[in-house]
């Protein structure tokens, strides 16, 4: 063979395998970033859990964050079925502020807010204050907070929320804990060891769902 011929040869040989290996690190780095991507999006991933406290002497109603990025609420949907009810939070269902007792804390305005890793904002807040040798106004806290609890349990919270990336994603759970006769009870709330990773209660098959929805 000419030696021309073979060094052109071998110089077309040459610059395939290098194109090959371009193309192969090109790919490889795409999908090392991407992974990478995913990683980080993963590791500051809010997980939303509502946080239901429902005691004989008052309830509770808190939004928490059980995971380690910010979570940032973009819509809350308080539904009540029997009624055909869509309200923007639990004090639209319930108007507090026209009971005859003090509500303990009570939050509107939702929309925008950002909840920190590991913190929690007190949706409802209602307990006894325990007044002594005042039976009217026991008797007026025990009716207003038995009809709270009764039309909290028939209700369903649904979050529509974001991370620190614009990721949307849904959370929603019934609220049929709350029910008055659950009040007090030695597992209420359900106990850490009897939940999944979403705070779903294994025990009682209460779900709380957590899923992606698409972007607007």
């Amino acid at each position: 063979m000419d030696m021309n011929i073979f060094a052109d040869v071998v110089q077309v040989v040459t610059a395939i395998g290098a194109l090959f290996v371009a193309g192969w690190s090109f790919l490889t780095s795409r999908k090392m970033a991407s992974i990478q991507r995913t990683h980080n999006h993963q590791s500051f991933r809010p997980i939303p859990y509502l946080r239901q406290g429902n005691f004989k002497s008052g309830f509770s109603l808190e939004l928490a964050n059980e995971g380690v990025g910010p979570l940032i609420i973009d819509r809350v949907m308080v539904r009540l079925a029997a009624e055909n009810l869509n309200v923007p939070d639990f004090v639209s269902l319930l108007e507090p502020e026209k009971d005859p007792v003090f509500w303990d804390r009570y939050a509107q305005k939702l929309k925008g807010r950002t909840v920190p890793p590991q913190k929690a904002i007190t949706l409802l807040s209602l307990f006894n204050e325990g007044r002594e040798n005042d039976p009217e106004y026991d008797a007026q806290f025990n009716a207003v907070s038995k009809a709270a609890r009764t039309r909290l349990s028939k209700t369903l919270f649904r979050l529509e929320y974001s991370d620190i990336y614009g990721n949307p994603f849904t959370y929603h759970v019934a609220l049929d804990w709350m029910a008055p006769e659950n009040a007090g009870l030695v597992d209420q709330g359900a106990l850490e060891a009897d939940r999944d990773e979403l705070g779903s209660d294994i025990r009682t098959k209460t779900a709380s769902v957590v899923q992606p929805r698409d972007k607007a």
